[in-house]
């Protein structure tokens, strides 16, 4: 039932407001066409005589080209000079006054079509105006009317509680009554049986068995007496299934009708408010902004991974000094200076990631801009790259404002730089036009964005300018016991966002609620890798890299949740640690669905891939899954958080890409024995999680089976008629229909 639908004299309104609603947003949309449609026969309004003027002035040269012509030949053919002269005066004219017409005439119809885009969106507003205030009218109305109902509403609801009750009441009581009687039968079955077969022992538990496990050869007739058995003490069991269910049906009904007359609609199922909020979040992880970060984070992901490689190699094989594997040999001075210069390979490749990756980001970032404001790709790119470096002119003297240290400033430029640009290069009054025919196309697009280019870059500049001037008058400020100048926008950032986020972001409770959100993404089917990434990623990568530099500095690491701690201790076979799922399944489960999805899977799981687990079982959206896939990584998590904290396992140092299989990436990440136990103890935590709800999918399989059973499709189908009292207020189901006739 919908909203007001109970009181007609509302509903009636309430359905025009919808309508009306419908009708304001198709229109709201028409007036944004009718705006951008003005807008552009505007910027083309003032093209239309150099255009002309470009066209005449072709015109006039092929005529003057073919005068030319003429006078040459006229000594060899013996015609009069004077009146070609003549006659290319007046082509001449005429051509002039041709044109001069047809540039009025453009103009004075360019000039009609926008009066008549002007009208009709004028037109539109005055129309969206009224139906707005029609809203209104109505919307107070039903205000009104709703407020005239309140005492027969009070009454009713009065009426309505009190049957409520009464249908509760009674409800309750012949519920109570099907249960004895249902009791009072099954005795009556097992007497007869005992003593029509005084032979069969024990025969009870072997009702039990045949009606919850799957059926098997009968070994002889004593089996197939109790299977007959069986039959009738299922068929009893539905009628009392479907006897509580009408009664259940009556109290829900009755209820209802309390939430009717309040103007409410119908309960709306669980799932359906999951599926409008996935809808939503979709809608989110679509942004133009977000789309671009996670894309640029991706295009730069091949860099990371080839950096923290070699940061592996090198810190796993050949640093003695760090605790490698060659630590275990002893060498001379001039090996070692052989083994350095080996390593500075992998420092190169590293720095190619690490060094510049603000810069590459920013540029990335407005590379996946640059299609949503018809601009090109390069241009964009390039443009965001230098007013990243116009705002942090220290890099002269602190090269590190290009790498980690300015992610955020990254993304902020690039996005505020990509959105002016964009916006600019759309004003055709802000571009340079040349002639076509005589410069190249690559000439003629430098000039069109040679002014937008110019504005975005000085409104950066300017900021810079302002930050930077401040500073200076200010001087240095305390912050956090420590004096800092501010002089770059770069600075701000990391001081009042990117600081506070990252030890917000890796610390404990940062941790569970990224986890917590993270996985509820996947629960619903939505990958949070193209929504929570882009935020969380940089300030992840940026606490690795802290971690980094507080070790190479000699001072203790203080950020736990990074990148790599996560994908090795917590997403242990993907999202969910669906390696515990897995070995439960493997261990407990007997629905041959999910022991084949499993079988099919096991390789994508070492290397965290579980796509195959997700949606194939599947957890997505699954109420028997979703606690354990909920609550699993987050004591895991909490776990290896505290092992790290004190002093039971180091903390992440090196970058690892998530599809490193977890055992070796736990260890790789932290250079420390101890993650081994640490993942093996969550590999165990995950896999107790999982196996009671893999014993409950179990018996859920089982009432499923249960629930598709059909009585006439059984063989040797024995009703017994007569059984009980029927009570007159009890609804006859259809299987008590078919037993009857």
């Amino acid at each position: 039932m919908q909203k007001y639908e109970k009181f007609p004299e509302v509903f009636s309104i309430y359905k025009q407001v919808i309508r009306d609603k419908q009708r304001l947003k198709e229109m709201k949309k028409d007036l944004h066409e009718y705006k951008w449609l003005v807008g552009k026969k505007k910027n083309e309004f003032p093209q239309i005589k150099p255009e002309m003027k470009i066209l005449l002035n072709k015109k006039l040269f092929a005529l003057e080209t073919e005068f030319e012509n003429e006078v040459a030949r006229a000594k060899y053919e013996y015609k009069d000079v004077n009146t070609l002269y003549e006659e290319y005066a007046l082509n001449r004219d005429e051509l002039n006054s041709e044109f001069k017409a047809k540039i009025t005439i453009r103009l004075d119809k360019a000039k009609d079509e926008i009066k008549s885009i002007e009208s009709a969106y004028k037109l539109r507003i005055k129309k969206i105006k009224e139906l707005a205030k029609e809203i209104k009218k109505n919307n107070r109305q039903i205000k009104e009317k709703w407020k005239d109902s309140k005492f027969k509403r009070i009454a009713n609801e009065i009426i309505y509680r009190d049957t409520f009750l009464e249908v509760q009441k009674e409800a309750n009581q012949l519920i109570e009554e099907y249960h004895q009687e249902f009791q009072k039968n099954i005795n009556h079955l097992y007497q007869e049986f005992e003593e029509q077969h005084p032979q069969i022992k024990r025969y009870k538990y072997k009702v039990r068995k045949f009606i919850n496990h799957k059926l098997k050869p009968f070994k002889n007739d004593n089996e197939r007496s109790i299977y007959e058995l069986s039959i009738e003490v299922l068929f009893l069991a539905n009628q009392l299934k479907s006897k509580i269910e009408y009664q259940h049906k009556r109290v829900v009904n009755a209820k209802l009708e309390l939430r009717y007359n309040k103007g409410k609609t119908d309960v709306l199922p669980f799932k359906v408010y999951l599926e409008r909020f996935a809808k939503d979040v979709n809608k989110f992880s679509n942004w133009k902004f977000i789309a671009a970060l996670r894309n640029g984070f991706f295009a730069l992901m091949p860099l990371i991974i080839a950096g923290a490689i070699f940061v592996i190699i090198n810190n796993t094989f050949i640093s003695p000094e760090y605790g490698g594997f060659l630590n275990l040999f002893s060498f001379s001075v001039d090996t070692l200076e052989n083994l350095q210069k080996v390593r500075d390979i992998g420092e190169n490749i590293y720095n190619a990631g690490f060094a510049f990756y603000a810069l590459l980001l920013a540029g990335a970032i407005a590379y996946n801009l640059a299609p949503h404001y018809n601009s090109s790709r390069w241009s964009m790119m390039l443009l965001a790259m230098g007013c990243y470096i116009v705002v942090n002119p220290i890099f002269i003297t602190d090269i590190k404002v290009m790498g980690t240290s300015g992610l955020l400033t990254a993304v902020l430029v690039s996005i505020f730089s990509s959105v002016i640009y964009g916006n600019l290069s759309k004003n055709e009054r802000l571009k340079i036009n040349l002639d076509k025919n005589s410069v190249p196309d690559g000439v003629i697009r430098s000039f069109n964005v040679l002014v937008p280019f110019a504005i975005t870059l000085i409104v950066f500049a300017l900021i810079e300018f302002i930050i930077s001037f401040v500073g200076y008058n200010v001087g240095e400020i305390q912050i956090q016991g420590s004096y800092v100048s501010v002089n770059s926008l770069n600075q701000i950032v990391v001081i009042v966002l990117q600081l506070p986020l990252t030890e917000a972001i890796t610390g404990l409770w940062g941790m569970t609620t990224v986890v917590s959100v993270w996985q509820f993404c996947w629960f619903l089917g939505v990958n949070p890798h193209g929504i929570i990434s882009p935020i969380i990623e940089p300030l992840q990568l940026d606490g690795l890299l802290q971690n980094q530099a507080a070790i190479a500095a000699g001072n203790a690491p203080q950020y736990v949740f990074t990148n790599s701690f996560m994908f090795s201790f917590i997403q242990i076979g993907g999202s969910g640690g669906t390696i515990g799922l897995v070995l439960a399944i493997f261990m407990f489960s007997k629905r041959a669905e999910w022991r084949n999805t499993t079988k099919l899977s096991i390789i994508a799981i070492l290397f965290s891939v579980n796509e195959p687990i997700l949606f194939g079982i599947p957890i997505v959206l699954n109420p028997i899954l979703f606690i354990p896939f909920m609550l699993g990584p987050i004591f895991v998590g909490i776990l290896t958080y505290m092992a790290t904290v004190n002093g039971f396992l180091g903390y992440t140092t090196v970058f690892v890409p998530q599809n490193t299989i977890p055992i070796f990436g736990g260890f790789a990440s932290t250079r420390d024995n101890m993650a081994f136990l640490i993942i093996f103890i969550n590999i165990v935590i995950l896999t107790t999680l999982y196996s009671p709800f893999v014993l409950f999918a179990n018996y859920t399989k089982k009432i499923d089976q249960m629930r598709n059973f059909k009585l006439n499709e059984l063989p040797n189908l024995i009703i017994k008629k007569g059984l009980g009292k029927k009570n007159p207020k009890d609804k006859p189901s259809e299987t008590q229909k078919t037993s009857t006739a």
